[in-house]
């Protein structure tokens, strides 16, 4: 009995894969094509249902880059500017410091008298 089924559902197989189909009659194989019409149909959906899926999780990628991409450039931003800053900084004190050595000595300076230059430096963004 089990090898009679085995032999049925091989055959039945067989047939929906488009062999074996020389005794169908005309009714037959049209029952035959409405089954893989409906098999079609659901691979089909399949299909596109998994396709869609991709693409959504594709495009909440593509955001999350995008998003990652701005960030990251901002901080590039505020690292340029705070090195721009720092270069401005550091050039303003050289020259200060390269014309508080070539001035003369004022009034009142002596040799043993004490200088004390104060910068205001702004360091914020």
């Amino acid at each position: 009995m089990l090898r009679s089924e085995l032999y049925d559902q091989a055959h039945k197989l067989r047939q929906m894969k488009g062999e074996d189909l020389e005794g169908l009659n005309v009714e037959e194989l049209g029952q035959l094509e409405k089954k893989l019409e409906a098999g079609l149909s659901l691979v089909i959906n399949t299909k596109e249902e998994r396709t869609l899926n991709e693409i959504n999780k594709l495009q909440r990628k593509e955001a999350q880059l995008i998003k990652e991409n701005r960030q990251l450039k901002q901080e590039m931003k505020m690292t340029l500017h705070r090195e721009k800053l720092v270069t401005v900084n550091s050039e303003l004190i050289n020259n200060v410091s390269i014309s508080s050595n070539s001035t003369p000595p004022l009034d009142g300076d002596s040799p043993n008298s004490s200088r004390c230059l104060i910068l205001g430096v702004n360091f914020s963004a």
